[in-house]
C-alpha cells in the first residue's frame, strides 16, 4: 500500500519519536528473549524495530541482527545505541516503510515480528506479515507476537490514556521510556490517540488470532474458496483440485507441517495466545493476552 494513507504512518510516528527523548526503554521484548534463548545465534531481523532495543539484545547474544523501522528518528536513535555498546559489526539499521521494504536476497535464520499493529491510519499488515516469511531462510524461523485482546483496563480513563496501544498501535508492545510499570503494562499503556478517543471507542479494531497471523504470514486464508491456481488445502498441502487454500485452527499444534503459497514447508512450534499478569494506567491489574507465532521454515519443499 502506498499513497496518503501509507505517508501518514509514517508521519505519525517520526512526529511521536521527534517529540520525545525517548520513546521506549530499550529492553527486550520477552517473547522475544524467551524464544531466542533457546536458539542458535545467527542472522535476525527485526521489523518495526523503533529504537532497537530488541536488535540490540539479539546482538549482544551472539546475533548479527538488522532492524527496520519507518521512522528515521527512531532508527538514528538505536544507531547511536549500538555504536555506544560497542556493536556496530553485530547491530545495523534501516530507515524503510514495511509495506514497500525488500530485503532483496537477503535470508535471515530469525524473523521477528512485535506487536506490529495500526488501525487509524490502516498499514498493509497481511502484506507485510508474507513478506517478512520470504526472507526467513531454508532452517530459520518467524516470530510473530501480536496483541490477542483489549487490556483490561480499557475504557478506563486515566493520565497516559486508556486505550490499547496509541493512535496507530504500531509499535505498542515495546515498554514506553518513562513506565516504571514492565513491558507488560506499557504494551497497553500510551498517550490517547490522534482524536482524543480511547480504544473503547473503537469496537471495529480487529485482534489477529494466532491462525490468522500463520495464514498471513504463509500466504493461506483461515477460510473460505480461493483462486483454482492456489497449490494448498486446509492444511497447507498440495491440493491440485484447487477448491481451497485455508487453514484449519485446529491443526495449529507444535509439530505439523504445512506449506505456504510457494510450497515451502513450515514447521508449527508454537501458535498460541499466552496469557500474563500486568499493571495498567491507575494501578489497574490484570491479565493481558499476546498471540504468539513460531514458524520454522524446512529445508526442503
Amino acid at each position: 500500500m502506498t499513497g496518503p494513507a501509507q505517508d501518514d504512518v509514517a508521519h505519525v510516528w517520526e512526529r511521536r519519536y521527534a517529540d520525545r527523548e525517548h520513546l521506549w526503554s530499550g529492553r527486550v521484548n520477552g517473547v522475544l528473549a524467551d524464544v531466542a534463548a533457546g536458539l542458535v545465534p545467527g542472522r535476525a531481523a527485526d521489523l518495526g524495530c523503533g529504537e532497537g532495543g530488541d536488535v540490540i539484545w539479539l546482538a549482544e547474544h551472539g546475533w548479527r541482527a538488522l532492524g527496520v523501522d519507518v521512522s528515521p528518528t527512531a532508527v538514528e536513535r538505536a544507531g547511536a545505541e549500538t555504536a555506544r555498546r560497542g556493536l556496530n559489526g553485530r547491530a545495523r539499521f534501516i530507515a524503510a516503510d514495511l509495506a514497500t521494504w525488500d530485503a532483496g536476497d537477503a535470508l535471515f535464520d530469525l524473523v521477528t515480528v512485535s506487536y506490529l499493529h495500526s488501525w487509524d491510519p490502516p498499514i498493509p499488515r497481511t502484506a507485510i506479515l508474507r513478506r517478512a516469511a520470504a526472507t526467513v531462510a531454508p532452517g530459520g524461523r518467524l516470530l510473530v507476537t501480536s496483541h490477542a485482546a483489549p487490556p483490561p483496563w480499557a475504557g478506563h480513563g486515566s493520565g497516559h490514556g486508556a486505550g490499547h496501544g496509541d493512535a496507530t498501535g504500531h509499535h505498542a508492545g515495546r515498554e514506553e521510556a518513562h513506565t516504571e510499570a514492565g513491558p507488560e503494562a506499557a504494551a497497553h499503556r500510551t498517550a490517547q490517540d490522534e482524536t482524543g478517543t480511547h480504544d473503547h471507542a473503537h469496537p471495529e479494531r480487529h485482534y489477529p488470532t494466532p491462525a490468522e497471523d500463520v495464514a498471513a504470514a504463509l500466504g493461506l486464508t483461515v477460510e473460505g474458496p480461493v483462486d483454482p491456481a492456489e497449490p494448498n488445502d486446509a492444511a497447507g498441502s498440495s491440493n491440485a483440485a484447487g477448491l481451497t487454500a485455508t487453514l484449519d485452527p485446529a491443526k495449529l499444534v507444535p509439530g505439523a507441517t504445512m506449506h505456504d503459497d510457494t510450497g515451502a514447508a513450515w514447521t508449527v512450534e508454537e501458535a498460541a495466545v499466552r496469557h500474563r499478569q500486568a499493571t495498567g494506567p491507575n494501578g489497574i491489574t490484570g491479565e493481558l493476552a499476546d498471540s504468539v507465532v513460531l514458524l520454522r521454515r524446512e529445508s526442503r519443499v
